[in-house]
């Protein structure tokens, strides 16, 4: 049997680096969306509200 010393066989770790950058992604999307949702829904910002404001 044939032996080659100090050479690492470790498979590369691209599908980890992979769903590390789609978590980080859908993570940053996901709280811009909840920021949107917030913002429309809690803060009195719709135009329905303004419209009766000017009145």
């Amino acid at each position: 049997v044939f032996h080659l010393r100090d050479i690492r066989w470790e498979r590369p770790r691209f599908l980890s680096k992979t769903f590390l950058a789609f978590a980080t992604f859908n993570v940053i999307i996901y709280t811009l969306l909840a920021a949107e949702v917030l913002a429309t829904n809690v803060a009195d910002t719709t135009a329905e509200k303004k419209v009766r404001v000017k009145r």
